[in-house]
């Protein structure tokens, strides 16, 4: 299955589960009807009174997309290019989702897959790609995700990791 087939499937199941806005749902049927164009999406935010709203709530279904993404614990290069995807698709930028009052979800997200990285108290040349790869994918600049990194790290050492183990720099 392609990307855009892949995304496809993931919309198909958020617009069955998640209980969305009419202008999420019509966003989100563009993406199905292949009508997945900036200048579509423009149009349903021109008609919205709301527009910080509407943007907080796509920046929610970028995180439930993200969520689906990890149930299986990996991160693809292609759930990488589908949450690129959605982030210009939905005019969401770096950061916004912070900005957005999204940064508990965020962090509760986060945390459960950094905690995955450092449950065995070492992370190895994969898993420090894994840590480069979810700060892309949620979309956070360095400051902000080293924020929560270094959360779960001091965690980590509380449970017996060793800093030196960690590759990670924090000032603890």
């Amino acid at each position: 299955m392609d990307t855009k087939e892949t995304l496809k499937s993931s919309v198909k199941k958020l617009l069955e589960e998640k209980d969305y806005s009419e202008n999420v749902k019509g966003i989100l049927k563009l993406i199905l009807d292949d009508k997945m164009y900036r200048s579509n999406v423009k149009i349903i935010f021109d008609s919205t009174a709301n527009k910080e709203g509407l943007k907080k709530e796509l920046a929610n279904v970028i995180l439930d997309h993200i969520g689906v993404c990890l149930e299986d614990g990996l991160i693809t290069k292609e759930e990488l290019t589908m949450v690129k995807m959605l982030r210009l698709f939905f005019g969401i930028e770096e950061g916004d989702s912070f900005e957005l009052e999204l940064k508990p979800r965020i962090e509760q997200l986060l945390t459960i897959e950094l905690e995955k990285t450092y449950d065995d108290k070492i992370i190895n040349n994969e898993e420090a790609l894994t840590k480069v790869e979810l700060q892309e994918l949620f979309g956070l600049c360095y400051e902000n995700f080293y924020e929560i990194d270094k959360k779960v790290a001091q965690k980590a050492i509380k449970n017996g990791a060793e800093m030196k183990n960690l590759g990670s720099f924090f000032d603890l």
